[in-house]
């Protein structure tokens, strides 16, 4: 992977950061509330077409398993049934991609919004 700095990269990246801004504005002034959800899972909803990334906690004499979020699906509803009302969530989710693919990032932007 060549990882690269140049200008227009700089450019981009503040024109992506104005975009998450705006966004967050918008829904802030209509009353959602934003959630910051987990990274890291001990279970997931089951997805036969998604392969996703495992890893171990390990503490003490115990080894958790976890997995990288491929979806904040979970995590909404629960906060949903609570009772949360109008939230939105906006962050990053992960799954592996189709190698072939090198360019595609494996961490996506979620937008999710519940009225």
């Amino acid at each position: 992977m060549k990882i690269q700095s140049n200008t227009q990269n700089f450019i981009n990246y503040k024109k992506y950061l104005q975009v998450i801004k705006n966004i967050e504005q918008f829904l802030d002034s209509r009353g959602y509330l934003k959630l910051e959800l987990p990274v890291l899972s001990p279970a997931l909803i089951p997805e036969s077409y998604l392969e996703v990334f495992k890893t171990e906690f390990r503490y003490f004499e115990t080894d958790e398993k976890l997995f990288l979020t491929s979806s904040p699906e979970l995590f909404i509803k629960r906060l949903l049934s609570d009772g949360i009302g109008d939230c939105y969530f906006l962050g990053n989710l992960f799954e592996i991609l189709n190698p072939i693919h090198q360019s595609t990032s494996q961490s996506l932007l979620c937008l999710s919004f519940i009225t």
